[in-house]
């Protein structure tokens, strides 16, 4: 039976404004993204630069975001055991907070439905 859950993974932007969080379902899970917010928190810095940030599915290239301090996306993506979701910021304010945070239905492994 399928259940919903919530993942969230942050990175403290380095002194170039890069950062980068990894997610990974468990050996007995497939996942199905349905939302992926991003957030850029920068607290005393006035006018923080806005980074953007890049999705990539097992090292492949699937979206991005020329807004990456606040922005969502709403495309699915199907990650069975294994499979890598990263999302990659660059010119974020250095020193700032990045948070990804991904709405998930996760099904027993092998049991989701395809893209």
């Amino acid at each position: 039976m399928p259940s919903r859950l919530v993942r969230a993974g942050s990175v403290t932007a380095d002194a170039s404004g890069n950062g980068e969080v990894i997610f990974y379902p468990a050996a007995s899970q497939d996942w199905v993204v349905t939302h992926t917010g991003l957030l850029q928190e920068a607290p005393g810095v006035a006018d923080p630069a806005q980074p953007t940030a890049k999705a990539y599915v097992n090292g492949i290239f699937r979206e991005g975001s020329q807004s990456a301090s606040l922005d969502a996306s709403d495309t699915r993506f199907v990650f069975n055991p294994g499979d890598e979701y990263k999302i990659v910021w660059t010119g974020a304010e250095p020193g700032s907070r990045l948070t990804a945070t991904l709405n998930i239905v996760q099904y027993p492994a092998g049991t989701a439905p395809l893209e």
